[in-house]
């Protein structure tokens, strides 16, 4: 997962200006920091990942983050403050926002992709009706909501009232004694199905990540 770090090479003045370090006499050789980095990150759900890191600026670091599968969180992070202190620091400030980028990767999956009612214009969605569990007037009412589902065939069924957020249908799944017959699911308004979420911490205290093999497909 790691890389050797690229660097950039500071003056004597920006070294002292920026506090990094103790001053370095005019003529000595320039310190070097970081550009990029990448180190290993475990998210929320209990899957581990990799942190790329790059230094923007003196007080400007984008820390992006990857699944080992190459699914990018759709949520970068940044630093407007200096990160002084060399691999460390950057590793320690990138671990600090794994939780905020998941948090807001929930977000995004749920409002571009569960209750988008339109077709992305790059192609990288399109309609197929031998997907669809749901008429269109229900699906436009349940998009982007999350329920408590039984499998039936192939195919998750709501079982349960709607949640508006997926802490509150998490909830109600422990609260149900975390049954693995139950699967919290989102509507996918496009789709006109409930479908698993990619992203959800609970994952990590055993909820299934997949039903049979993508039986909800």
């Amino acid at each position: 997962m790691r890389e050797f770090a690229r660097f950039v090479t500071l003056s004597p003045e920006e070294r002292q200006r920026v506090g990094y370090g103790d001053p370095v006499p005019l003529g000595s050789p320039r310190p070097r920091l970081f550009k990029s980095h990448r180190f290993a990150v475990e998210y929320p759900d209990g899957a581990t990942g990799e942190c790329r890191y790059t230094r923007l600026g003196l007080r400007s670091h984008q820390f992006r983050f990857v699944y080992l599968d190459g699914k990018e969180l759709p949520s970068r992070q940044y630093v407007g403050t200096f990160l002084n202190g060399g691999a460390p620091a950057v590793e320690a400030a990138g671990r600090d926002r794994v939780e905020r980028a998941f948090k807001e990767a929930i977000l995004h999956e749920r409002i571009f992709t569960f209750a988008r009612a339109s077709l992305p214009s790059d192609g990288s969605r399109y309609l197929n009706p031998e997907r669809y569990r749901l008429k269109a007037g229900k699906a436009k009412h349940l998009g982007g909501k999350y329920a408590l589902c039984v499998l039936i065939g192939r195919h998750l069924v709501q079982h349960s009232h709607t949640f508006e957020t997926l802490e509150e249908a998490n909830t109600a799944w422990r609260e149900c004694g975390g049954k693995s017959d139950l699967y919290v699911a989102c509507c996918n308004r496009l789709d006109r199905r409930w479908e698993l979420p990619r992203y959800n911490p609970l994952y990590k205290d055993g909820h299934p990540r997949k039903v049979e093999e993508h039986a909800c497909c």
